[in-house]
């Protein structure tokens, strides 16, 4: 059972962590028998962070 797990989510462990826009991840038995491709549900365009821009401290 672990060995399938592993399987299932290897490659999810590695991508959501570089993703921002990734708000949850369903593992259902659509995705384990193949016939759901994408198990990520996305963040709404509102919802993504956008990154702040950095200033020059003045001294």
């Amino acid at each position: 059972m672990r060995s399938v797990l592993e399987d299932l989510l290897l490659d999810i462990m590695y991508e959501i962590p570089s993703k921002d826009t990734i708000c949850k991840v369903v593992i259902d038995e659509d995705f384990v028998n193949g016939k759901s491709t994408s198990p990520y549900t996305y963040k709404k365009v509102e919802e993504i962070k956008k990154p702040k821009k950095k200033t020059a401290k003045r001294a």
